[in-house]
């Protein structure tokens, strides 16, 4: 066998273990989520629309807060002018204003989490979603109703949603928390307001969109 056979033998040997280790973590990913809806139900659809909720408040938010943030350091400078030999004056480019102090930075985030309430309102219509699933051909709803554990019908209804509520409120407080950095990161020199930090944290608790 040549080294070309070998190299290419070897790589289909990768190409292989990769699709397996792909196939077994489908298969728990499914058969965990399968547990957690109503039976039969097709949450894979849900899952692709949550997806794509959780990508467009993202990429407003940041697309929201970048706007806010370049305008808001842009706003702390100015043409700087100074006497020239001859009379009158003459610039010396730009610098920072004096005593500029940059926006709060709770100004900065306002409205970034919008997408995120949205979010929300499909976590609602998914509760819904489940619910009337069960009263949909077959009524398994009974079925449901007799089984030992009454709990059961509700447990099914709602922890797909409340994982998928934890998974929407982490990666809302990490953009928060990236954009915060940012606010940090570019803010100039002496220019940051008093109490930053504290403001930042009340705006997080106190549910600023």
């Amino acid at each position: 066998m040549g080294k070309r056979e070998l190299r290419e033998k070897k790589k289909a040997l990768r190409e292989e273990k990769r699709n397996t280790r792909k196939r077994h973590m489908e298969y728990k990913v499914a058969n965990f989520v399968s547990h957690r809806v109503p039976p039969g139900f097709d949450w894979e659809k849900e899952l692709a629309w949550m997806r794509v909720a959780l990508i467009c408040a993202v990429v407003f938010g940041s697309f929201l807060f970048l706007i806010r943030l370049g305008v808001s350091i842009s706003n702390l400078y100015e043409q700087k002018w100074e006497p020239a030999v001859n009379g009158g004056y003459v610039s010396t480019g730009i610098g920072l204003k004096e005593g500029a102090v940059m926006r709060e930075v709770s100004a900065v985030l306002e409205w970034t989490r919008v997408g995120f309430a949205l979010t929300g309102v499909l976590l609602v219509m998914m509760v819904v979603s489940h619910y009337r699933y069960y009263r949909q051909g077959s009524m398994s709803i009974y079925l449901m109703k007799r089984l030992p554990d009454g709990r059961e019908y509700h447990r099914r209804n709602f922890n797909l949603v409340l994982i998928l509520a934890a998974v929407s409120l982490a990666v809302m407080v990490l953009m928060s928390l990236t954009h915060y950095g940012m606010y940090l990161l570019f803010t100039p020199k002496g220019c940051l307001p008093s109490g930053h930090g504290l403001n930042f944290w009340l705006w997080m608790i106190g549910g600023g969109l």
